[in-house]
């Protein structure tokens, strides 16, 4: 059997939710094979303990997130700080 690629492999994983409150969540994102990943999830932060490094992020608010850079990824949770964010993501173990 083929390889499977890692695009693949992920859409395999199940889709985990965690919903950050309105205001600063501090996690950092960073880019791995083209995709958004949690770099580092502050110490204090809201999301510590349920947002691990490593975790890819697909959706933010069930839009897709998959291909977006950090950059973007960043700037879409500024964006809608006022209010709760859905934070879609898949765990790799």
């Amino acid at each position: 059997p083929k390889e499977l690629t890692y695009t693949q492999q992920l859409q395999k994983l199940p889709k985990q939710h965690v919903f950050a409150p309105p205001g600063k969540i501090g996690v950092a994102i960073d880019v791995y094979n083209g995709q958004p990943v949690v770099h580092k999830v502050r110490k204090n932060s809201p999301l510590e303990n349920m947002l691990r490094p490593n975790d890819v992020i697909v959706a933010i608010d069930d839009e897709d997130a998959s291909c977006l850079s950090a950059a973007d990824v960043t700037s879409l949770m500024v964006k809608r700080m006022d209010r709760v964010r859905k934070i879609t993501f898949v765990r790799r173990e």
